[in-house]
């Protein structure tokens, strides 16, 4: 088994990172200035530094109850990333399918990160599901407690069935290759009241039967339709490294930067998250948008769609024909990273 593997073994869906030494307590760094150390059960905690300060995370590819001993307090500097399961592939009835829609995004800043939660608490969070062919992507959320307020990132929209348009989601699914409109983006209107936070998802494209029968790219948290716009290609995802230059850098715990896809040096996708897949073709190969959503497929005798990427909530590509021939994928599903710092 791989390193990775060994890592993220674990007997129950838990929280991702629950690592090899069984404990679930966690003392989550000397941190919170006045208000004392933050610690935080339920779930393994990583430290690390980078060239100027210290930080401690979580990383969650599953669902959990996370207990805080405290509220967050503005020297904590908490910052969250919540990230929906992508859209699958639209369901072959017949033609080229959309490809699905990326999982919604939601980023909170730390400026706005210490109004999360307020009061020590127990929190269940939740992992959006990746969406099935012809189905939508699970929503990722903090849930509602005394104490805590609400997120929730959309699960992406499914890519266009035979004959139909794309699925609405946090961001929409792709159009049939028939003229069918891709689907609506439901992400930025979630979270009402809240502000301060980031919300990401557009709306897929519309498929086309010129040049050749191809469906329509899933939207991203990137970019995406409007809804009547022709395109094929996936969306790609949104960059978060722009609205926190050292939240996703090469000082990140190595584990996690391996599951999301390696060293940003070395993967320019590696801060993007949420990307559309594209719709399959009978012309060529269209691919997924940048972040990890999946191919579309080809027909005839071209490549098959691919899986949007896991961890990153990519929408699945789009199928090239019906009886199975080029079948549509699946998406990926989401996650949840927080991330605060402590004191050297």
């Amino acid at each position: 088994m791989s390193i990775f593997g060994d890592f993220f073994k674990k007997e129950a869906p838990l929280l991702g990172l629950q690592g090899s030494g069984g404990g679930l307590g966690f003392l989550a760094g000397r941190g919170g200035g006045s208000a004392g150390p933050l610690e935080i059960t339920g779930a393994n905690v990583i430290s690390y530094s980078n060239s100027t300060h210290s930080y401690s995370l979580i990383f969650s590819t599953g669902s959990n109850s996370v207990s805080v001993n405290r509220g967050f307090v503005s020297e904590d500097e908490v910052e969250i990333l919540l990230v929906a399961g992508g859209g699958g592939g639209g369901n072959q009835n017949w033609g080229a399918t959309g490809g699905g829609g990326g999982g919604g995004v939601v980023f909170v800043p730390s400026s706005k990160g210490p109004e999360i939660i307020t009061e020590p608490v127990t929190v269940a969070m939740y992992v959006g599901s990746a969406g099935p062919i012809g189905g939508a992507g699970g929503d990722t959320q903090i849930s509602p407690a005394v104490g805590v307020t609400q997120l929730v990132a959309r699960g992406g929209g499914a890519g266009a069935p035979g004959g139909g348009a794309g699925g609405p989601g946090g961001s929409g699914g792709g159009g049939q290759f028939n003229d069918s409109s891709g689907g609506a983006a439901t992400q930025p209107s979630q979270n009402p009241g809240i502000s301060g936070i980031h919300q990401f998802g557009y709306p897929g494209f519309q498929g086309s039967p010129n040049p050749t029968l191809t469906g329509g790219g899933g939207g991203g948290g990137g970019g995406g339709g409007p809804t009547t716009t022709v395109g094929f290609p996936g969306s790609a995802g949104v960059n978060i490294y722009p609205l926190s230059v050292e939240f996703m850098d090469t000082s990140f715990p190595t584990p996690i930067i391996n599951s999301l896809g390696g060293y940003p040096g070395a993967n320019p996708n590696f801060t993007y998250f949420g990307a559309g897949g594209a719709g399959g073709s009978r012309s060529r190969q269209y691919f997924g948008g940048q972040g990890g959503g999946g191919n579309g497929a080809e027909d005839p005798g071209g490549p098959s769609a691919t899986q949007g990427a896991s961890g990153r909530g990519g929408g699945g590509g789009g199928g090239a024909e019906d009886s199975g021939q080029r079948p549509s994928a699946t998406g990926g599903t989401g996650c949840i990273i927080i991330r605060w710092r402590t004191p050297t």
